[in-house]
């Protein structure tokens, strides 16, 4: 996902996070899936490593300014800003 400065990845960062989630019969744990997001710049260098402390599904930005959004699960199914 693209940002007006950045390239944003929804990853499972291996030292803090569970192993990737299986997927069984259609059905998907939500307790696996990633928390973590990888802020690169466009030259493909890490920036940052945000733990958003939460499990997120889906993220998307604008490419005219530095504003991630995202759908995650806190107790319930939540959406959010975040300005990176």
């Amino acid at each position: 996902m693209l940002t007006k400065d950045y390239i944003i990845a929804l990853q499972q960062d291996e030292d803090t996070e569970l192993p990737r989630p299986e997927h069984t019969n259609g059905i998907r744990d939500f307790s696996k899936v990633p928390n973590t997001i990888l802020v690169y710049d466009y030259e493909f260098n890490l920036q940052k490593i945000i733990n958003m402390s939460m499990s997120i599904l889906r993220i998307a930005g604008n490419c005219n300014s530095n504003t991630l959004y995202a759908i995650g699960i806190d107790l319930d199914f939540c959406i959010f800003t975040y300005e990176i």
